[in-house]
């Protein structure tokens, strides 16, 4: 649960339960019960939440406005019991933004325009902070996280690029893919997303009106060259391409005609190495297109590649 602004509460409950109970569940823990009070801020503040499983145990992070606090309850210890819960790092001036597995993403200094810091969690200790990197543009917020598999995914809005979202990924905090555009959410103000184990799924956009829903499917590569590019009229040339992730699917070879792409033939990748090849006799302009398991996948475009003749 993600709240920007203070709260009046009196602490966090957590509650855990079998998928079909015998009896109704009615014990609950009460993770990070301690409530800092300030000076300026005289009543207990309550602000971003977020909870995770990790190794059968569960991982609370909670801040209090001005400081993330992370607890966690290891596998069969009673994850109702309150006593359950130990405190496993204290992160002065960030505020939590998503929890995911063993990964944590905070905000620092309640920015809301970037920066954001990405740790994870060992079963003792956090390890060192990476910077989420941001757009070239900047000013990004509203940022989100979910973590598959060992893949981290992190999505936010760029306001300086009409509020397109942006999805960036990592498995170590310290390499990081190159960013991918989705559709505007400049109707929403929280990301939600929702994603199997491929790490494929729904975006949803849940502050919004209407509520969203975008599409997030996993990238496929295609590279081509001609060998040769050059060749003498009435000769062929070998169109050598490879798609990744290899899948064994057919590859559609299209000549730009004008203005449009249209198809010539076809042809099935290796299953082991995602290589293809094909002969090619009229120059032109020319690309390979893969498309395997719509709504997993998303379509795969290669650079076009352009094969001429000499006189």
């Amino acid at each position: 649960m993600r709240r920007r602004w203070p709260f009046q509460q009196q602490g966090l409950q957590v509650q855990a339960f079998s998928p079909q109970p015998s009896i109704p569940q009615t014990s609950y823990a009460v993770p990070i019960a301690a409530c800092v009070t300030t000076p300026t801020l005289p009543e207990c503040q309550d602000g971003d939440t977020a909870l995770a499983t990790y190794n059968g145990g569960v991982l609370v992070a909670s801040d209090d406005t001005v400081t993330t606090h992370v607890e966690f309850a290891p596998s069969g210890s009673g994850l109702n019991t309150s006593a359950s819960y130990a405190r496993v790092a204290t992160f002065p001036h960030e505020l939590v933004v998503a929890a995911s597995r063993n990964a944590l993403l905070t905000d620092p200094n309640g920015s809301i325009t970037g920066g954001e810091l990405l740790r994870f969690f060992n079963g003792n200790a956090f390890g060192p902070a990476h910077r989420v990197p941001d757009s070239k543009a900047g000013d990004d917020g509203y940022f989100a996280m979910q973590k598959t598999g060992s893949t981290v995914h992190v999505f936010f809005l760029s306001r300086r690029a009409r509020y397109t979202v942006y999805q960036e990924t990592t498995s170590d905090g310290v390499h990081w893919s190159p960013l991918t555009p989705y559709a505007s959410a400049v109707a929403s103000t929280s990301l939600v997303p929702v994603l199997g184990p491929l790490g494929t799924g729904v975006l949803d956009e849940t502050a919004g009106t209407p509520v969203n829903a975008q599409p997030v499917l996993d990238a496929q590569s295609v590279h081509v060259a001609f060998a040769p590019a050059r060749i003498r009229a009435g000769r062929a040339s070998v169109l050598h391409g490879s798609a990744s992730p290899p899948m064994a699917q057919t590859t559609v070879l299209q000549r730009l005609v004008g203005g449009a792409w249209l198809p010539v033939s076809s042809t099935r990748e290796d299953v082991s190495t995602g290589a293809f090849s094909f002969t090619v006799r009229t120059p032109g302009t020319y690309r390979a297109v893969v498309n395997q398991h719509p709504g997993y996948f998303a379509y795969g475009y290669s650079s076009p590649a352009t094969l001429s003749a000499a006189p």
